[in-house]
């Protein structure tokens, strides 16, 4: 359920956006992030004291997959200045140089960006 939830803040075209909220990114983690609450209440509901060191270990290592795909977004919302979706397609719709796609991938930042989620993607 909160996969689809998390799908509701991504703009799938122009005025095409189901939910739009200003904080859409947040609400996108937010709503990802809460995969950890369920394994936490699972391994601690079960009342032993090795399934609750398993649901920490596995809450641990969600947290460490989670950090890098923070990271890489970090460089997008501050060349936008915004966390709406929306302005951050709408931020990477015109052209450099009149051909080339005004893409963050193709800044500095955005570049290392990439490399970093490609990397932590393949772990």
């Amino acid at each position: 359920a909160t996969a689809i939830l998390a799908l509701g803040v991504i703009p799938y075209g122009r005025n095409m956006t189901p939910f739009i909220i200003d904080g859409g990114i947040l609400f996108f983690f937010a709503v990802g992030s809460t995969t950890e609450l369920a394994v936490f209440m699972a391994g601690w509901g079960s009342n032993n004291k090795f399934s609750m060191l398993g649901a920490m270990r596995a809450i641990a290592q969600m947290i460490s997959y989670e950090l890098p795909l923070i990271i890489t977004v970090l460089p997008v919302v501050m060349i936008v200045g915004s966390l709406n979706p929306d302005k951050i397609v709408a931020a990477q719709s015109t052209y450099s140089l009149g051909f080339m796609p005004h893409w963050f991938v193709f800044t500095p930042w955005g570049a290392a960006a990439f490399i970093l989620f490609f990397v932590s993607g393949l772990v």
